[in-house]
């Protein structure tokens, strides 16, 4: 074979035979050396300057005990109930407002204050699935449930509210009631106190309460609000009927399984609508 002639306007190629670079610096490559001994190498050199805490970590060197390798960290794993998670807080966007609580000591609280809904939903859900269900079909279940449950509750208190309409019961002042709050009222009367010292300190005041000239409006209030409750309300009324046709459904099923093929109760059990045979 030829020898290959290097062009005219090549570069020459650099031999390191003499050893005078050192390799990492030809190879782009950093030394990794301890801050300690590259420190006690500067210093033997004339590079820098001793520093003042030389002699106190060579007197007192670290321990080496966290430069060996043990047991790998326990990676983090997702189990099947943090994708469910997932899946319901994606669907529930709203739901990232609710706040999960902790507590020192939870055996002394009720199951609603410590779960977060996302974690009650999940329960059920699994439940289901481990029935046979599909994931998809379990969580409309649940949903539904949980639907129909929120729909008798607020029947439960629109009736609540409208009998103690009929008892002559008025709706509390800053109790969220249908009627707005008076505007004589011991709310609003601090409302504007707070208003105006926060005006005449120069914080952040709502503004729409005061006229141009300085002089109090009032608390603008939202009339439609009013009205939205009101009409809230009397959809719920259809509810009320619907509650009673669940309940007495529920006190007959509870009767028919006290009771055998030929109506008599069963001995020594109890429950919603049993009865005792007296001969």
């Amino acid at each position: 074979m030829g020898k290959t002639m290097r062009k005219w306007w090549m570069n020459k190629p650099f031999r390191n035979t003499m050893g005078v670079v050192p390799k990492p610096h030809l190879s782009s490559r950093t030394v990794r050396t301890d801050l300690v001994p590259r420190v006690e190498q500067l210093v033997a050199g004339g590079a820098i300057p001793k520093p003042v805490w030389l002699d106190a970590v060579l007197a007192h060197p670290p321990p080496l005990a966290h430069r060996f390798s043990g047991e790998r960290p326990v990676r983090f794993e997702w189990r099947e109930e943090d994708r469910l998670r997932r899946i319901w807080q994606r669907r529930n966007p709203e739901a990232s407002m609710h706040p999960k609580v902790l507590f020192l000591d939870e055996s002394r609280l009720p199951a609603s204050a410590i779960e977060h809904p996302a974690d009650a939903f999940v329960k059920k859900q699994q439940a289901l699935m481990r029935r046979g269900l599909s994931e998809e079909e379990a969580y409309r279940r649940v949903a539904g449930e949980q639907e129909e449950r929120r729909r008798v509750a607020d029947a439960e208190v629109a009736a609540a509210r409208e009998q103690a309409r009929a008892l002559g019961a008025s709706p509390a002042e800053g109790g969220g009631g249908a009627t707005a709050p008076d505007a004589d009222g011991l709310a609003a009367r601090l409302l504007r106190r707070f208003a105006e010292e926060a005006r005449d300190s120069g914080q952040p005041y709502p503004r729409h309460w005061f006229h141009d000239d300085g002089s109090w409006r009032g608390i603008g209030l939202d009339d439609n609000v009013d009205q939205r409750t009101k009409r809230a309300i009397e959809r719920q009324g259809e509810l009320m009927h619907l509650m009673k046709q669940m309940d007495a459904s529920f006190e007959e099923a509870a009767t028919r399984d006290e009771t055998d093929d030929d109506g008599v109760p069963v001995a020594g059990r109890s429950g919603a609508g049993a009865t005792t045979k007296v001969d």
